[in-house]
């Protein structure tokens, strides 16, 4: 009786291995990949308070779990998106059919005998809003046009492992509920020779999240490229003259939002015990952390030199000459977390924030002054080229 037992539990053991082996193999196939949604409460996906203090990798769980419960009301209310186009601007795309939730939701819900929506729904819209000091609208556009009825959806994320933007693919379950499909769909899996089935014949949409609401969003001056749209003639403000950017720091999905945070002072204001920011002396990093914007650049403008000519809002003529601190960033949008730039000079703290999954294009603190007290980096007609960005002042 023992030696069966042995050889029954033996059977049951290599069944187990086998089995494991056969779904190993399975989640090694992209097209098959299915992941579980992470099991977090319903009641921490519902708490702003208690999401600003958790983990990236919780807060990009809320993100996604918000993103998905507004379009899949969107697809339950058999919302017409062909019909309700609009042409805003979004992250320095133009031309493109950028739908707000937050209009597509609420349209014609004052109306005698409309449906009203769910408080849960109501929560999504405002997700993003007020957090962590700032506030984001979630959207939603069409990259691909198919005529199947299974649809994909693509969320941009970040792999914390390997410290790489990523995109992640959605598919609509049995019962209209989005799961998660693909971790990591590459472009090639959506307009290449070999696409993956579902982006072959269907429609692809993108999900994502904007830090400006689309009543307050100005699209790029088009040739600010070509003639230096933004810089002026004083030459009392230091310009940022041209951009090459060698590294694009963001998925193949976005383009990347390359901005650049200043924090100034007149050397004589730095004095022992003080920190300045970007708002002021001893101020926190809530305020400033967005910065202003520089270029946008996609896969093709990546190794290009672009001229600019934008202000950077550095004083270096006359008594009130600066000293300054920048950084030049890659800016993403929440959940990414806010990074700080400091350089102590004379005892004091000079802070620079900035929000970005990455490390920056470059940092620098230098002198702008006829008089350098510090023995400061001089910052006029300053020229650098690292293996990320190139580019000079003036």
């Amino acid at each position: 009786m023992h030696s069966l037992k042995n050889m029954h539990t033996s059977k049951i053991s290599l069944w187990t291995a086998v089995l494991a082996l056969f779904i190993m193999f399975e989640s090694c196939n992209k097209e098959e990949q299915v992941i579980v949604k992470d099991p977090y409460s319903v009641n921490f996906l519902y708490d702003k308070g208690g999401v600003e203090k958790a983990e990236l990798d919780q807060k990009l769980n809320y993100k996604n779990y918000h993103l998905t419960k507004l379009m899949e009301e969107a697809i339950r209310k058999k919302l017409d998106f062909d019909g309700q186009k609009t042409n805003n601007f979004l992250k320095g795309r133009s031309n493109e059919d950028i739908l707000f939730f937050k209009d597509l939701l609420t349209q014609n819900q004052t109306g005698k005998g409309e449906e009203q929506l769910r408080d849960s729904i109501r929560f999504s819209l405002e997700a993003f809003i007020d957090l962590e000091g700032e506030s984001w609208y979630p959207y939603v556009y069409k990259i691909k046009e198919g005529r199947g009825n299974g649809p994909l959806f693509l969320i941009n994320s970040f792999n914390p492992d390997t410290e790489k933007e990523i995109v992640e693919g959605y598919t609509l379950d049995a019962v209209g509920k989005l799961e998660l499909k693909y971790r990591d769909v590459s472009e090639e899996d959506i307009f290449g020779p070999n696409p993956i089935p579902v982006a072959l014949g269907n429609d692809v949409y993108v999900l994502g999240l904007s830090s400006e609401d689309q009543e307050y969003v100005l699209p790029e001056d088009e040739n600010s490229d070509s003639y230096g749209g933004g810089g002026g003639t004083n030459n009392d403000y230091v310009k940022l003259e041209y951009v090459k950017i060698k590294d694009k720091k963001e998925s193949w999905l976005e383009k990347a939002d390359v901005k650049f945070e200043v924090v100034t002072a007149n050397p004589y204001a730095l004095t022992p015990g003080d920190f300045l920011t970007h708002c002021g002396v001893n101020v926190g990093l809530g305020c400033y952390w967005n910065g202003s914007f520089l270029a946008h650049c996609n896969n093709s403008e990546v190794g290009k030199k672009r001229l600019l000519n934008r202000e950077m809002g550095i004083i270096q003529t006359g008594t009130f000459a600066n000293i300054a601190a920048y950084v030049i960033f890659e800016y993403d949008s929440w959940p990414a977390g806010v990074k700080v730039y400091e350089e102590t000079i004379n005892g004091a703290t000079i802070k620079v924030g900035y929000r970005s999954y990455q490390l920056p294009y470059d940092e620098v603190m230098a002198n702008f002054h006829d008089q350098n007290p510090f023995n400061l980096m001089n910052g006029r007609k300053l020229e650098r080229n690292n293996n990320y960005i190139e580019y000079n002042l003036k």
